[in-house]
């Protein structure tokens, strides 16, 4: 299967089972603009998004994300929010002329 064909079957689990559901794997995203880098915003960011909605209000209990090799600040913002790196997907995708790797970080809240 392909990598498009797993994340449509992926997709197409979730959105069968209830709201709810344990077994819903959610996923995050982030993104800060190059003026507020280091400031610890996003690390809060997503600290809030996992604590005081995710789980609380959503019933989040298993988030995946995924981060280019090369931004380490997202990498960092992710490890420190309690993810574990669960894979390396070698030449993912070609990103302004350059083949990039990605990492696929996992958390159970």
């Amino acid at each position: 299967m392909t990598q498009l064909e797993n994340a449509k079957h992926d997709n197409e689990t979730n959105m069968i089972l209830p709201a709810g559901n344990p077994d819903i794997v959610w996923t995050i995203g982030d993104f800060v603009v190059a003026s507020h880098h280091g400031r610890g915003i996003m690390t809060d960011a997503v600290d809030t998004i996992l604590n005081e909605i995710g789980k609380p209000l959503m019933g989040a209990r298993h988030i995946l994300v995924a981060v280019y090799t090369v931004n380490e600040s997202s990498k960092k913002v992710f490890l420190k929010n309690g993810f574990a790196v669960v894979r390396c997907i070698s030449n993912y995708a070609e990103v302004k002329g350059f083949q990039r790797d990605l990492i696929v970080l996992e958390r159970h809240v």
